[in-house]
């Protein structure tokens, strides 16, 4: 996938203004749902390669570890 000869891969700062975005849509979509919609309504382009380097450093995830899921069901009981 390459940007557009107009548009720019994104810069560090241009994730951090995305961030709160990126992280909600993460979490309701899948990766290519998130490029897309990110590259269609933000104009931001980046790889799948620098969106998984990202949420990795981020520490994003979708699902719950075994031990975090116990713990939750424990509080509700």
């Amino acid at each position: 996938m390459q940007a557009h000869a107009t548009n720019r891969w994104a810069t560090p700062s241009q994730w951090e203004d995305h961030r709160s975005t990126i992280s909600r849509l993460y979490r309701r979509n899948t990766l290519s749902e998130l490029m897309h919609t990110m590259q269609e309504e933000y104009g931001f382009y980046a790889t799948s390669r620098m969106y998984k380097l990202r949420i990795h450093a981020w520490g994003l995830r979708k699902n719950l570890t075994f031990k975090e899921a116990k713990g939750l069901l424990t509080q509700m009981i």
